[in-house]
C-alpha cells in the first residue's frame, strides 16, 4: 500500500478513506504473515540500501508502510536485508524533483528508465541473497516488475490491488468537480 507521503504525491491529494484502507490492507497481510513468519529468512524492502538493525531504524523513523509487518518478521528469525542500491535510489528522487518543473517528456524517460535498473538491481540482489530452500518476503510498491530467477516462486499477498485503489479515486475526483 502506497504510503501517505506516495498517495499525495500521485494524486495531489488523500483520499478520505485512506486511513480507513491502509488499516484493512495491512490488517490482511498481517493475517497472512503470521501463519508463515517463522518460516522467511530474508526479508527485502524498497527503497532500503541499509540492512539489519540499520536498516529496521530507518523504517521506523520513516514511519514506512510495513515497518511492523517487517519487525515481526525479524523478531521471528529472518534477516533483513539492504535491498536498493543508494545511489540508484537518489537518482530517482534527482528525477523526481526535476519532474515537479517538467512533467512530461525526457525526464519522464529518465524516470522509466532509472526505475528499470533499479528493479534490475533488487532482481540481481534476490537472485544472489535467497538461497535454495529460503523463504524470502519482499514488500514493494505495486508498480515494480522484478524478474527473478524462474526457481523463485512470487505469491502476492495484498487484499486489493493498490494501484486500483488509486485508479477508483481518480475517476471519484473526476467525476465529482463535472
Amino acid at each position: 500500500m502506497y504510503s501517505e507521503i506516495e498517495l499525495g504525491a500521485i494524486l495531489g491529494t488523500i483520499p478520505e478513506d485512506y486511513e480507513n484502507r491502509c488499516k484493512q490492507y495491512w490488517k490482511y497481510v498481517d493475517e497472512k504473515l503470521s501463519k508463515f513468519a517463522s518460516r522467511v529468512n530474508k526479508v527485502y524492502y524498497g527503497s532500503l540500501s541499509k540492512g539489519g538493525e540499520e536498516g529496521l531504524r530507518f523504517l521506523k523513523a520513516g514511519n514506512h508502510p510495513g515497518y511492523e509487518q517487517v519487525k515481526m518478521l525479524i523478531d521471528s528469525g529472518a534477516e533483513l536485508l539492504a535491498t536498493e542500491d543508494p545511489v540508484l535510489i537518489e537518482e530517482t528522487m534527482s528525477w523526481l524533483r526535476m519532474v515537479e518543473d517538467e512533467p512530461k517528456g525526457v525526464i519522464q524517460q529518465m524516470i522509466k528508465k532509472n526505475m528499470s535498473e533499479r528493479n534490475r538491481y533488487i532482481a540481481r540482489r534476490i537472485n544472489e541473497t535467497l538461497l535454495d530452500g529460503e523463504v524470502g518476503a519482499i514488500f514493494l510498491e505495486p508498480h515494480r516488475n522484478l524478474k527473478l530467477s524462474p526457481d523463485i516462486r512470487v505469491v502476492k499477498i495484498c487484499p486489493f490491488s493498490p494501484e486500483d485503489y488509486i485508479k477508483l479515486w481518480q475517476a471519484k475526483l473526476k467525476s465529482s468537480s463535472r
